[in-house]
């Protein structure tokens, strides 16, 4: 046995990215000879048959998973806080190393001795802070943004180890934006990862006849303030007007604000299909899709440490995605499998170029396949996972 890992995650395990993102890593690390361990808070349970698979998934490959309930509100913050910390006191004493994904998972180490003696890895999910302000939720006024920044700067001070999910935010913790300069094999770049033995550009029977002839223009994912989604249904209206054959899918939660949206931008019924899909189902959806529509916000401090899941997903499922801000790092993996495109900025001329180019057909199949080659490395389930790994044995030699 390499090491007992216990993983502090706010992302449920019966939540999409807690099942890809937190169970998903721990069942290979679990493979390579970790002890896992995780700790979850969970939503009430909309299927509780799907959820009680969940258990017997994680009890067949050897992890521990001990759970309560996600509680909504500020009492319920104050809820959450206590039932985490009675559960990581329950097992410091089986734990060598301490995972914490996110802000509210880094909270407890640097903040409190819940842990004992055991080093604790940060692993950011992005810059929460900037993220809040930003938004222009929480940190507006001078005193409490300074409360802010100093629980931040001492989260990444007492970390053991930092893992973003951009190079950009590693360079950031590598040259000391947040205090201390940590080395680079302590301080390393693990975005979403993608089972690429789940992706694959590989069509079986369409889960849908919709997805069957013409050109699939899509967009995955939520209505958030992260997307440019009006962009997006404009780009996707007049791709409809210019090119015959081409529809517009949307796989996304919110169904009723997407078909207001589409009727807003005179969308036709007839060339649309917006519905809900289980994460556990999309894979089967993605090798269908022509286009993806990652149109981001213009960059900002809060997005330099952000890397949207679906466009690795993309990639692996040979996606060819249009692609629009979040930062540097989303635009220059674009560019570098070379698959699709990517727009300076979301003018009326540079929208009329992204339907010229989906207009001039779906990229060959050579050039789906080398850019889901490309990005293998860096997006794969595996890769990651070897990351952690070398991550955790690193943090436990000292």
């Amino acid at each position: 046995m390499r090491g007992r890992i216990t993983q502090v995650s706010l992302d449920g395990l019966s939540t999409p990215l807690g099942e890809s993102q937190v169970l998903a890593v721990s069942e290979r690390l679990q493979a390579m000879g970790w002890a896992c361990t995780i700790l979850s808070l969970e939503p009430e349970p909309v299927d509780q048959e799907a959820f009680d698979r969940l258990g017997t998934r994680t009890a067949s490959s050897g992890i521990l998973w001990q759970h309560r309930p996600y509680r909504r509100g500020r009492i319920g913050a104050v809820g959450n806080v206590l039932s985490m910390t009675a559960m990581l006191r329950d097992v410091r004493e089986r734990t060598n190393v301490v995972h914490c994904r996110s802000y509210f998972g880094a909270f407890f180490p640097a903040a409190a001795d819940v842990f004992g003696s055991a080093p604790y890895v940060f692993d950011t999910r992005g810059y929460w802070v900037d993220e809040k302000i930003e938004a222009g939720f929480w940190f507006q006024d001078v005193a409490s943004r300074a409360i802010a920044r100093r629980v931040e700067r001492e989260l990444y001070e007492r970390a053991s180890g930092v893992v973003t999910l951009t190079e950009l935010a590693a360079e950031d913790v590598r040259n000391g934006r947040f205090g201390r300069q940590h080395p680079r094999e302590r301080s390393i770049c693990i975005p979403t990862c993608v089972d690429y033995t789940k992706f694959t550009m590989e069509r079986d029977s369409a889960p849908n006849d919709f997805l069957n002839g013409g050109t699939i223009v899509a967009y995955v994912g939520s209505l958030n303030p992260s997307y440019e989604y009006r962009a997006s249904l404009r780009l996707a209206a007049s791709t409809l007007d210019r090119v015959p054959e081409a529809k517009f899918l949307a796989l996304t939660s919110q169904v009723s604000e997407m078909s207001s949206l589409a009727d807003e931008f005179a969308i036709p019924t007839s060339r649309r299909l917006i519905t809900s899909v289980a994460h556990s189902q999309i894979h089967l959806w993605l090798p269908w899709i022509d286009f993806g529509l990652t149109l981001l916000v213009t960059p900002n401090e809060a997005k330099r440490a952000s890397m949207p899941t679906k466009l690795g997903e993309f990639f692996a499922a040979g996606v060819a995605p249009i692609g629009h801000g979040a930062n540097s790092e989303v635009t220059d993996w674009v560019n570098r499998t070379g698959s699709g495109m990517v727009l300076d900025d979301l003018s009326s001329d540079s929208l009329e170029r992204a339907v010229d180019f989906i207009a001039g057909g779906v990229p060959e199949a050579g050039a789906l396949v080398r850019a889901r080659l490309a990005a293998e490395e860096h997006f794969s389930l595996d890769s990651g996972a070897a990351r952690y790994d070398a991550l955790f044995r690193d943090v436990l030699s000292d």
